[in-house]
This record gives C-alpha cells, structure tokens and sequence, in this order.
C-alpha cells in the first residue's frame, strides 16, 4: 500500500514539474506581446512548485526574480551583467540584484 503512494506522488511531482517547465517557457515567449498573461504563467508555475515541493533547476531559478516573483527575461525587463566571476541580474520590475557566481571553463 505504501509504495503505491510512493509511487503515486512521485508521478505526479513528475507531472507538475512538466507543468512548471511548459508555463515558463509560455511566459518567455508572451513577455514581449501580453506581460501581465506572462506573469500570471510565472505567478501559477510559482504556486505549483510550492504545493508539490518542487525544486527548480537552475534555469528556472533565473527567470524568476527572488523580490518580487515575477518572470525576468534578459533584455525584456532585466539586465545581466558579467563582472570579474560573477553574474549581476537586475530586475526593472522592483530594482532588485541577485548576484551569482560561476567558473571560468578554463579554471
């Protein structure tokens, strides 16, 4: 009984991660033309990673801004600056940066 449940809710964090992935991409393509639909898609993917307790990836981390939740997209309403190691977001939304840092190839 109990590794049918296990096995029930891990099909279903499958499912909602799906979910996640596809409402993001819909928000980077919809930024442009209609932002408030785009945010609504990040507001939803938010909500869903939340009720399942589901980690993003690292790609999905940056597309959304940590102050104000909403989709940031370089060029459309953030900027995305590389200096010395690190990488500087700037959401035009709330005026907030998140620093991150990386590794050169090379080191």
């Amino acid at each position: 009984m109990k590794k049918n449940i296990f096995l029930k809710k891990k099909k279903e964090k499958k499912i909602a991660s799906e979910r996640i992935e596809y409402l993001l991409e819909l928000g980077k393509k919809t930024l442009k033309s209609e932002p408030k639909r785009a945010q609504r898609y990040a507001e939803i993917a938010n909500k869903i990673k939340q009720k399942f307790k589901i980690r993003p990836k690292r790609e999905q981390k940056r597309l959304i801004c940590k102050s104000c939740k909403k989709l940031i997209v370089p060029g459309v309403n953030c900027r995305v600056r590389i200096k010395g190691k690190t990488i500087t977001y700037y959401c035009f939304e709330c005026r907030h940066f998140t620093r991150l840092g990386y590794k050169h190839k090379n080191d």
